[in-house]
């Protein structure tokens, strides 16, 4: 599961990229249930990865930004 923002492949080594789709007026109430349930557990798993970003410090890469800010100035 990935975010709307994310774009690219829809498969990487076997594994497939789900996006979150639109309810639509047409879904039965068995789809809008499933989409809901998905889109929740992206959700609920959100927070512990950006967490795992900011320990481990992948969250950003400060020597590209202070190369575009050198770069442009």
């Amino acid at each position: 599961m990935c975010d709307c923002g994310h774009c690219g492949k829809h498969e990487v080594n076997g594994t497939r990229i789900v996006l979150p789709d639109k309810i639509l007026k047409q879904d039965n109430r068995y789809q809008r249930d499933k989409k809901r349930k998905q889109c929740k557990r992206h959700a609920a798993i959100e927070p512990i990865i950006g967490h795992l970003e900011a320990d481990y410090r992948m969250a950003k890469n400060y020597l590209k930004a202070l190369l575009v800010i050198t770069s442009t100035s």
